[in-house]
């Protein structure tokens, strides 16, 4: 018997990529945005802002995605998530207390 309905697959991922920070309203200006960013399928890699705290420091990690085509929510095995607001294919922004921090795909 044929099936009545179909199940889609998984939303397309739009973050998948190489970002890099282009400009900011956060009250720490660029100090207070990571440099960069480049999402793979199961790995993160960020580049912290070069400030007292993190130092221009790179760190990856596996991450999980929950994609949309308006907002990736980025889980990690830490308590919590990060949104990735996607404003279109080449741009994306977070946002929190602080103000907003806009990238730009490089790839």
């Amino acid at each position: 018997m044929p099936a009545i309905g179909s199940c889609s697959s998984a939303p397309a991922n739009p973050l998948l990529g190489s970002w890099k920070f282009t400009t900011t309203n956060n009250k720490f200006g660029a100090k207070g945005c990571s440099q960069a960013y480049v999402f793979r399928d199961k790995t993160a890699t960020i580049t912290y802002a070069d400030n007292e705290t993190m130092r221009g420091a790179v760190k990856t990690m596996d991450v999980t995605y929950v994609p949309s085509p308006t907002v990736v929510f980025v889980m990690t095995n830490a308590a919590g998530h990060v949104n990735y607001n996607i404003v279109d294919a080449n741009h994306m922004y977070l946002e929190d207390a602080w103000g907003r921090c806009n990238y730009e795909r490089t790839n």
